[in-house]
Formats: structure tokens, sequence, C-alpha cells
């Protein structure tokens, strides 16, 4: 299993089934964004990148779309079919590596994705493989994040929690939620896998974890790197949950901790 899998079947991917309410809760807006741009309709063929706990394949199917849904987490998925199973949708929920996958040409009429294709390890391979799985006329549609500096409801915390953080991939672009921050890149790993008419849109919108601040840093303290910190000495743990809890004090609004984030909604055809 590769180091990407593991980290989603053994590590993230548990955590994200457990949180997929409050995380569906924070990125509602977004995936009403997304499905809006894309344009669904019924009878069209959808593949999901990157499906995870379903949001997006559900969303899909509840339009009457043909839904496929590509992950690479085993307890992900197993929560997406449960889903589906409770609601009667019909969706085809797959693991595998969409960066390798096989699917025959031409398979679907949209590929979407809510931020779940920033993680390839080679990224124009990857879109080289998604740009077979498209029809003729077919579109490839998805938010993915920009750059940190840009997105206060990562960067704030990170600053704070820095000192005990472990060191992180300097590598520029290596897989992870900002790697296609970049929109110059973006378009040229784009267009070198054979997409065209690539439109990326600037998209402002709050991360807003709902309840008390005591319920948001919870939230944050599951998140990415942050949980590094969380696993070192008592003094090191106190000392991020201080810090961040102040910060969550501050931050809220008396119905949520909201910060501004910013992500590319991107359109290729």
């Amino acid at each position: 299993m590769s180091m990407v899998a593991e980290f989603w079947n053994e590590i993230a991917g548990p955590k994200w089934v457990e949180q997929q309410v409050q995380l569906d809760a924070v990125m509602a807006a977004h995936l009403e964004l997304l499905v809006g741009a894309a344009e669904l309709a019924a009878g069209q063929r959808v593949v999901d990148v990157g499906c995870g706990c379903g949001a997006l394949s559900l969303a899909a199917a509840r339009l009457g779309c043909s839904v496929r849904g590509v992950d690479i987490s085993r307890p992900m998925l197993a929560h997406a079919r449960g889903r589906a199973s409770t609601e009667s949708l019909d969706i085809d929920f797959a693991e595998a590596d969409a960066q390798t996958h096989a699917l025959p040409p031409g398979t679907a009429d949209r590929l979407l994705s809510r931020f779940g294709v920033m993680f390839f390890p080679d990224a124009p391979a990857a879109f080289a493989n998604l740009r077979g799985w498209l029809a003729p006329g077919g579109e490839l549609h998805f938010l993915c994040w920009q750059p940190l500096e840009e997105n206060p409801w990562m960067s704030k915390v990170l600053d704070i929690a820095e000192p005990w953080l472990e060191p992180q991939p300097s590598a520029p672009h290596a897989p992870g939620p900002f790697s296609l921050g970049d929109p110059e890149r973006l378009r040229a790993v784009l267009g070198a896998a054979g997409f065209e008419d690539t439109l990326v849109t600037d998209v402002r919108l709050p991360m807003s974890v709902e309840g008390s601040p005591e319920e948001a840093l919870r939230f944050y303290l599951e998140r990415g790197p942050i949980k590094s910190a969380m696993s070192q000495s008592d003094e090191a743990r106190a000392a991020v949950r201080e810090a961040l809890m102040a910060l969550m004090v501050a931050e809220h609004d008396g119905e949520a901790v909201s910060m501004d984030g910013a992500c590319w909604l991107v359109r290729a055809r």
C-alpha cells in the first residue's frame, strides 16, 4: 500500500467518517457551488474523483445522474455506500487510485471533484488519465485550495501551532491540500494532460465550524498536521490546546468559528 493510500485508509479516512456530518456542513456552500457550475442534468454520466464519504456523489445522483465514485479509502467508501443505500440511490463506488485506474474511454460526461485532486503523487499523469475517461465534449469541474497564505482558516492555526509541529515536506508542489494553489501551474498541468478551455475562477468562501469554540477546537485538532502536535508531550499538547482555544474564542461570532477561505473553481474541456 502506498503512503498516500495508507494515510487515507488508516489515519484520515476513519476520522473523516467520524466527522462526516460536520465536514459536510463546513463545505456545504462549496458543494452547492460546484454542482451548479457543472450544470448537472438527469441522464449525465458522472465520475466523482476522490469521492470520500460521498457528499458530491449523492448530490449528483439526486439530480438523476448516473454516478460512479472513485476513492482509495475503504472506510470512507463503506460510509458512502451506506449513505447511498439509506436514500436508495444506485451509485457505483469503486476502491481505486484515480491516477492509474483504467476506465473505458468515454465513460463520463462530467468529471467532478470537491477537494479530491490535490493529493496525486504525479499530478500531470493523473489528469492525463482522467481526461481519458471523458466522452467527447465532456468536462472536468473541481475545487482545489489556493495557496496556504490565502487561507486564514488554516494559516492562522498553523502559525499558532508551528513551534510544536513536525517538519513538513518543503517541495512546493508535493501532494497535499495546497499543491495546486499556483493557478499558472494548474493551467499548465491541465494543458499538458490534453484539456482545453481551462477556466480558473477565484472563490472566497468562509470556513465556518458551527457550534461552540470548544467544538471548533476539537475539529481543528483532528485536521492534518495539527494532529501531529497532539502526539507529543503532555506539555506540548496543553500548549497547543491553550493557544488554539484562544484563536477559536477570538474568531467565534456567537454561532460558529468562521475564518476566511480561498479556493479555485476549475472547469476544463
